[in-house]
């Protein structure tokens, strides 16, 4: 379990993070850094290879993420789905991420809010 990438076309494949499972992944449209997880998230600059965590909102004790998406217009944006249906939207006063300004959460079990 963990996080592999390859940037040979799969000939050799390196793992990026060993820290549990993942179930939502996305890059930046730079492609310079992602972010992943799955009862957390986090941000990997693929230059240092460094993930730090990045702040949630409480998730249920099974509930994980099942889909993420960063805004390629405004990279500070991004949405999460869970396994419970609930989707968050992040504005960041960074503009990449690393420094959240609040979670919006925009459905509720899959109803809005």
């Amino acid at each position: 379990m963990g996080l592999y990438l390859s940037d040979d076309h799969a000939s050799s494949v390196a793992e990026l993070w060993d820290g549990g499972p993942v179930t939502a992944l996305a890059f930046s449209s730079d492609g310079q850094r992602l972010m992943f997880g799955s009862k957390r998230l986090y941000r990997l600059d693929l230059a240092d290879r460094i993930a730090s965590e990045v702040a949630l909102p409480v998730l249920a004790p099974d509930e994980v993420l099942t889909y993420l998406s960063i805004n390629p217009a405004s990279p500070g944006e991004m949405v999460v789905s869970t396994s419970h249906l609930n989707v968050f939207l992040l504005a960041s006063a960074s503009g990449d991420g690393s420094k959240p300004v609040e979670w919006q959460r925009i459905l509720r079990s899959g109803s809005s809010e």
